[in-house]
C-alpha cells in the first residue's frame, strides 16, 4: 500500500521559481532582488533563532512567528510601489512560467495512480501555489495567505518606499550551513534588521500579517489536515502513529520543523536539491535535476518500510548514487553536493549556507 500522503513544497522542490522573489525583482530589479534577500535572511533569525533579537516587542512576535515569512512581508512594499494594481501578486501568479524540475509532472500523476493522496504545503502566496496545484492536477493545496494594502496614504506610501530601499542597502545576516553566525559584525547587522521590522510595524500590524504565513510548525500543522482529509478522520484523533504514513519533499528553512517531525514520527523525510536547513532533519537526500527517481524511492520506502530501506540504500550505495539518491549522512561533502545542484537550479553561484 502507497502512502496515504505524499507531501511537497513547491518552490526550489518541485519547481524552480521563487515567486516571491521574483515579484519583488521584476517591479524593483536590483534593488527589489537586495530588499528581499535582506528581508529573508531577518526571517530566518526571527523564525529559528529568537534568542538573537533584543527588542522586546519583537521577541514577543516571535513566539508566533515562522520561517518563510518573507513572502508575507514584501507585501506592503509591493502595496506601496504598484500604486495601478492591488492585484500585482495574483496577476503575476497567473502568468508565470512555472518551470517545473524534470520528471516532476510524471512524479505526481505516477504517485496518484497508486492512490496515494499528493499536497502541496507551501509559504508561497495561495495564488502561487493554486496555478502549481492546478497544472499538476491536484485537488488541494496550503499556502501562505495574503493580505490586501489598498487605501495606503501618500505619506505611508513614500515612508514604504524609502524603507525598502533603506533595507535593500542594508548588509545580509550570515549564517554557516545551518547556524547563525554569533559574532559583532553579524549581531550589529541583527540589530539594523529589528529597526527595520520596526519600522514596517510602524504602518502595519506586524502580528495580523505574520500570522497568515505557513511555514515551520505550520507546515506540520498543515500535514495532519491532510493526512486528517485522506482518511476522512476529521473530528478524531488520529492514530499516534500517523506520520508513518507519510512521505515529504522538502528543501529549505520553511521545510526544516516539518521534515524533522516526519522522521521523528516514522516517516520519510526527503530533501529535495535542499540546503542547510532542510539536510538538518531529512533521512534521505535526493540531489538530481530529474525528480523522477522519487517515484522508486517511495515505492521501495512502500515494499520494505523505513529502516529496510534505509538498508538497502546502504547495501547499493552506488545504483542509488546514480539516480541521485544517498542516504543523509550529515557530511559536508552531501552538504556541498546538495548545495551545488541547488545553486546550479538556481542559476546562481554555489554558495553553501
Amino acid at each position: 500500500m502507497f502512502p496515504i500522503v505524499v507531501a511537497s513544497d513547491i518552490e526550489y522542490t518541485l519547481g524552480r521559481r521563487d515567486f516571491g522573489f521574483e515579484v519583488v525583482a521584476r517591479i524593483l530589479g536590483e534593488q527589489g532582488r537586495k530588499l528581499y534577500e535582506v528581508l529573508s535572511a531577518f526571517d530566518d533569525v526571527m523564525g529559528l533563532f529568537p534568542e538573537a533579537v533584543e527588542d522586546n516587542e519583537l521577541r514577543e512576535l516571535a513566539k508566533n512567528y515562522v520561517p518563510g515569512t518573507t513572502p508575507i512581508l514584501i507585501l506592503p512594499f509591493l502595496a506601496a510601489f504598484c500604486d495601478f494594481n492591488g492585484q500585482i501578486v495574483e496577476d503575476l501568479a497567473e502568468i508565470t512560467d512555472l518551470r517545473m524540475n524534470k520528471g516532476v509532472t510524471e512524479l505526481i500523476a505516477g504517485l496518484k495512480r497508486q492512490g496515494a493522496h499528493v499536497v502541496l504545503i507551501s509559504s508561497a502566496c495561495g495564488a502561487f501555489a493554486r496555478r502549481n496545484a492546478s497544472d499538476l492536477n491536484l485537488p488541494y493545496y496550503y499556502a501562505s495567505a495574503g493580505s490586501s494594502y489598498g487605501g495606503l496614504s501618500a505619506k505611508t506610501k513614500k515612508n514604504l518606499k524609502n524603507l525598502a530601499m533603506e533595507i535593500a542597502d542594508s548588509p545580509v545576516i550570515e549564517f554557516k550551513g545551518s547556524e547563525l553566525v554569533r559574532d559583532q559584525k553579524n549581531d550589529a547587522r541583527i540589530r539594523e534588521g529589528e529597526r527595520s521590522l520596526k519600522k514596517l510595524g510602524a504602518h502595519i500590524s506586524l502580528s495580523s500579517l505574520t500570522r497568515t504565513a505557513i511555514g515551520g510548525s505550520r507546515k506540520t500543522w498543515a500535514l495532519k489536515h491532510a493526512v486528517e482529509y485522506a482518511t476522512g478522520a476529521f473530528g478524531s484523533p488520529l492514530e499516534p502513529e500517523w506520520l508513518n504514513s507519510v512521505v515529504y519533499l522538502g528543501d529549505s528553512i520553511t521545510d526544516e520543523s516539518v521534515l524533522a517531525a516526519v522522521s521523528q514520527g516514522g516517516g520519510l523525510a526527503v530533501s529535495v536539491n535542499g540546503n542547510a536547513f532542510a539536510l538538518k532533519h531529512a533521512d534521505v537526500a535526493v540531489i538530481s535535476r530529474n525528480l523522477g527517481c522519487i517515484s522508486g524511492l517511495i515505492e521501495q520506502y512502500t515494499r520494505l518500510g523505513k529502516e529496510k530501506l534505509f538498508e538497502e540504500i546502504d547495501a547499493d550505495e552506488t545504483t542509488y548514487a546514480e539516480q541521485g539518491i544517498f542516504l543523509n549522512n550529515h557530511s559536508a561533502a552531501l552538504s556541498i553536493l546538495s548545495g551545488r545542484m541547488r545553486a546550479d537550479l538556481k542559476g546562481e553561484k554555489a554558495v553553501i549556507n
